[in-house]
């Protein structure tokens, strides 16, 4: 659910034929469907601005349209690496996730920098391919707002 609500204007209509209206079994799968039947709710043309679950959401509703501004720009110019998309997706969804389901060491946000570390160490052998992947600092500026980048 997270997933299509995060990315679904930038979804091909195939892509969102497949994915069908998704299955949900667990506590886990409810709670996310709660949470986001709320945020819906709450970023919609005639939300209660003084309701307090919506009041709750406010730095969730700027992660979330943070990203969804960061990927129309980087479908448009191509400029970020598949690894800064897939760090911003990871942060805000983990940042959504209620605490109480993450075993300990598990929900924690991960920074572009600390993924591109790992996967340079991974990959040790072919270092001018991830010189490409690094990231200008410039860059960085225009995404202050997008968890993790």
């Amino acid at each position: 659910a997270h997933f299509r609500f995060l990315n679904d204007a930038f979804l091909t209509e195939a892509v969102r034929s497949d994915i069908g209206t998704g299955f949900c079994s667990g506590a886990q799968c409810a709670s996310s469907k709660a949470h986001l039947d709320e945020f819906r709710k709450c970023t919609s043309g005639n939300a209660d601005a003084s309701d307090s679950k919506c009041s709750a959401l406010s730095v969730e509703k700027k992660d979330v349209f943070s990203y969804q501004d960061f990927l129309k720009t980087t479908l448009k110019q191509e400029m970020w690496p598949a690894s800064a998309i897939l760090v911003a997706l990871h942060n805000v969804v983990t940042k959504s996730i209620d605490r109480s389901f993450f075993p300990d060491g598990r929900g924690i946000p991960v920074c572009l920098s600390q993924v591109l570390k790992a996967v340079s160490s991974e990959l040790n052998s072919n270092k001018s391919m991830l010189a490409s992947y690094s990231v200008d600092g410039s860059l960085l500026q225009s995404v202050q707002q997008v968890p993790g980048l």
